[in-house]
């Protein structure tokens, strides 16, 4: 069904944003390359905006979605999601926390559909950027059950204490999914 809505809005307009919010572990980055894949989407991941460190405050991680750099979103790729942008690419320099620095300058070129990817795409600054938006779920238990596998038991604590709390605290708060 998913696929079939696609098509049609990718035919009825010049582009088309769908956004692809959840909980980590819950899909979103295999849904969305499954999307680009039979759809020659292109695709933006939320994990290339998190904070870099001068903006990693407490103030700011007490903030529903404050963990991510929506500023930056509303700057760098916004203005080329909006249908008089066709044929645009988006350039951007994605974070990398692992290296707490900005990587190399990222290339996307112009498709008919973008898919914005990863949690807190349906924070409430961004959600007017979308034709689109889905809400994955899962259980805890599976999720852990793929951290465990992604991450292994040297990091599972990281997201258990830290990370998963702060996804909870935004859709506790933001409640994306009276927006999808």
């Amino acid at each position: 069904e998913l696929f079939s809505i696609l098509q049609q809005m990718i035919q009825e307009r010049p582009s088309t944003v769908l956004a692809i919010d959840g909980p980590c572990a819950s899909g979103k980055t295999t849904l969305a390359d499954e999307i680009r894949d039979r759809l020659a989407a292109r695709i933006i991941p939320m994990d290339d905006f998190f904070l870099p460190a001068e903006l990693r405050t407490e103030q700011r991680y007490a903030t529903p979605g404050g963990n991510v750099h929506y500023e930056r979103i509303l700057k760098d790729i916004a203005p080329f999601l909006q249908s008089n942008a066709h044929g645009e690419e988006i350039v951007y320099r994605p974070f990398d926390c692992t290296a707490m620095a900005y990587g190399p300058e990222r290339r996307v070129p112009w498709a008919p559909l973008t898919v914005i990817e990863g949690s807190y795409s349906l924070h409430e600054v961004l959600r007017h950027l979308y034709d689109l938006r889905l809400l994955l779920r899962i259980e805890p238990e599976e999720q852990e059950r793929r951290l465990l596998a992604r991450v292994g038991a040297e990091r599972i604590d990281d997201f258990v204490n830290r990370w998963i709390p702060l996804e909870n605290l935004y859709f506790e708060n933001m409640q994306p999914h009276l927006h999808c």
